[in-house]
């Protein structure tokens, strides 16, 4: 009976990591990949030619940092550079060291929702402008990071599945990121994300630890 309850938990923790990875590829392709190829279908004037080469080479950037490895020494240089790359012009305030204080799969998740409201101002904002702001002071144990512009705006719900509800409120709901989105025709958007800050004190809590379950299911079956 141990045995057999083990397998089962084995098998329902792998097809939850496979559900994470599917859902994360799945983000990282639409923010990326399909959205240039998108812009690329739709025609690219000459003049544009070289914001589209650095689009791309954003995209194969973003990619590689998604693989697995050291975490980035600026986690803000990524954000600039898509910023450059989609022709905004981007200003950052606020407590940028914060995020030192980040764990990296958090972190990760937080650009990725970044880059997404980023590539929605390019694309339906009407707006060049757009500022982040860093805030570690207004509620302990948490980085509120905000993205905001004073374009277009827009009403309604997100549609199931667009970009906003799968890059952005999905993304970092998965990671324990508050996140909303508030936006109003004529006053622009603002992505607003509650981002938990580490202690620095690992976690007891991050992993299970199989010899332990299995040792208390015998002793309890003996």
């Amino acid at each position: 009976l141990a045995f057999a309850l083990m397998k089962k938990l084995y098998a329902g923790r792998e097809q939850a990591v496979e559900a994470a990875e599917h859902a994360a590829t799945t983000r990282l392709l639409h923010d990326t990949v399909i959205n240039t190829l998108t812009a690329i279908g739709r025609g690219v004037p000459a003049s544009d030619l070289g914001a589209l080469r650095l689009r791309c080479q954003q995209d194969l950037d973003l990619i590689d940092r998604s693989l697995p490895g050291d975490p980035l020494e600026d986690p803000l240089a990524a954000v600039r550079s898509r910023a450059a790359a989609l022709g905004l012009q981007l200003t950052v305030s606020g407590s940028p060291d914060s995020l030192q204080l980040v764990s990296p799969d958090v972190m990760t998740a937080l650009g990725g929702a970044i880059n997404e409201a980023l590539l929605n101002v390019a694309k339906h904002a009407s707006t060049g402008d757009v500022a982040i702001t860093l805030d570690a002071e207004e509620s302990p144990g948490q980085l509120l990071v905000q993205v905001v512009d004073s374009g277009s705006g827009w009403t309604g719900t997100p549609p199931v599945g667009g970009g906003i509800s799968e890059s952005i409120l999905a993304r970092c709901r998965d990671v324990g990121i508050g996140a909303r989105v508030r936006s109003q025709p004529g006053d622009g958007t603002t992505v607003t994300l509650g981002v938990p800050l580490s202690d620095g004190v690992p976690s007891e809590a991050v992993f299970i630890d199989e010899s332990r379950i299995m040792t208390a299911m015998v002793c309890a079956a003996a």
